[in-house]
C-alpha cells in the first residue's frame, strides 16, 4: 500500500465546485505521491471527499456511514477515520494511476483558475 501521511492541522482548504471556490475545513496530507485535502462532507451523501491540493479538483469520494460520522466526536477520532479511508484511496488511485490523476487535475486548474479566478491561500483554523 501506498504511504499515506496526513497531516493533524486542520486547514480551510478549497475546493472547486461548479458555483467556484467553496472553503471547507479539512486536512492536507500526501496520498499515493499526490498533495490532497481531505474533507469530510456531513450531509446526504455523507462521504470523505479527497481534492487536488493545488487545483481544489476531486479526486475521488469515500461513502462514509452516518455512525461512522457520529464516532468521530474528537478531532482523534476524525484522524483514524480519514487515515483509513486514504489507505482505500490511495489503492484506487494507484488502480487509475498517479500520472493520470495528476494530468487531470493540471487540466482541471486551468478550467477553475479561468473561471473563478486564482484559488485563494490556504489557512489554518484557529481557536479562539
Amino acid at each position: 500500500m501506498s504511504e499515506v501521511v496526513i497531516d493533524p492541522q486542520e486547514y480551510y482548504v478549497w475546493l472547486a465546485c461548479e458555483n467556484g471556490w467553496n472553503r471547507a475545513v479539512g486536512f492536507k496530507a500526501k496520498i499515493a505521491g499526490i498533495d490532497c485535502s481531505v474533507v469530510m462532507v456531513p450531509f446526504d451523501p455523507i462521504e470523505i471527499v479527497f481534492s487536488d491540493l493545488n487545483s481544489g479538483s476531486r479526486i475521488l469520494s469515500l461513502p462514509i456511514s452516518i455512525l461512522d460520522m457520529i464516532m468521530c466526536d474528537t478531532k482523534e477520532k476524525m484522524l483514524v477515520l480519514m487515515k483509513e479511508n486514504a489507505g482505500l484511496a490511495a489503492k484506487k488511485i494507484g488502480y487509475s494511476g498517479i500520472d493520470l490523476v495528476r494530468e487531470e487535475s493540471r487540466k482541471a486548474k486551468g478550467s477553475f483558475e479561468k473561471k473563478f479566478g486564482p484559488m485563494p491561500d490556504f489557512e489554518k483554523t484557529s481557536v479562539y
